[in-house]
């Protein structure tokens, strides 16, 4: 029994998925802040290879509202 139970926990880490949500305006600013360019095709490959990011998104919140306060 207890050798189902770790070929089912192995399945399941294998099927594990990782996103990445990526604060763009914050990226952009610390970026442009160190006099550096970001390649964005790199940085979703380091993403990738590092964390097994299947998916990433970048997104900018309208305005400057308070965490949470955002209508969904």
């Amino acid at each position: 029994m207890a050798g189902k139970d770790s070929r089912e926990i192995k399945k399941l880490k294998s099927q594990q998925h990782n996103y990445a949500f990526i604060d763009g305006q914050n990226l952009h600013m610390s970026v442009k802040n160190q006099g550096w360019v970001l390649d964005y095709k790199r940085f979703r490959r380091y993403l990738t290879d590092k964390y097994k990011a299947i998916k990433s998104k970048r997104g900018i919140a309208a305005g400057r509202n308070p965490l949470g306060s955002l209508s969904s």
